[in-house]
């Protein structure tokens, strides 16, 4: 099997995408009064839009379903918790659902059942910084109500930790 593309993003597009999304979560009838970030890639974008939009109301749930890190690893039967919070949540109110990227829509899919049980919302909206097309037909739509941006490769955002140099000073040791 050949290694997947690479494609990372700086902070300075993820600004701009969080941009993007912004102005289009904005023109939601009814705006949404809350925001859950699905967990991890999705938590830094929920925030980021939640400054943007002025929603204070900010919450996360875990979905799982990729086995590994690795670009393309394998595949897990999809697992929410982490929906704790949700409980608070009054009836009818309109949610924005936050992740980082979507390919199959699978995350997106259990992040929205997962909240329709809970609280019973009155509009689910979900969103994602970048649509990873691999495995898409050009037909297809994307699983995502809102995306700012679309790419057929493995995205590797600035948050992910392999992406990260910690400097230290000369004076500071490992533990410091």
């Amino acid at each position: 099997m050949t290694s997947p593309r690479v494609q990372p993003y700086g902070w300075e597009d993820i600004a701009r995408f969080v941009d993007v999304l912004a102005r289009s979560a904005a023109t939601i009838a009814p705006v949404p009064t809350m925001i859950i970030g699905v967990l991890r890639g999705g938590a830094l974008p929920a925030v980021m839009l939640s400054h943007a939009l002025g929603v204070r109301r900010v919450f996360a749930i875990q979905v799982m379903s990729t086995a590994d890190e690795e670009a393309r690893g394998g595949r897990l039967e999809t697992v929410v918790s982490g929906q704790d919070g949700l409980h608070t949540v009054a009836r009818g109110e309109s949610v924005l659902i936050v992740d980082d990227v979507v390919n199959t829509g699978s995350t997106l899919r259990a992040a929205v059942a997962a909240t329709t049980r809970i609280c019973s919302p009155s509009l689910i909206t979900t969103a994602a910084l970048i649509w990873d097309t691999v495995g898409s037909r050009p037909r297809d739509r994307c699983p995502a109500d809102l995306v700012a941006h679309s790419v057929e490769a493995w995205i590797a955002f600035p948050w992910e930790i392999s992406q990260v140099t910690i400097q230290r000073s000369p004076q500071e040791g490992p533990d410091d």
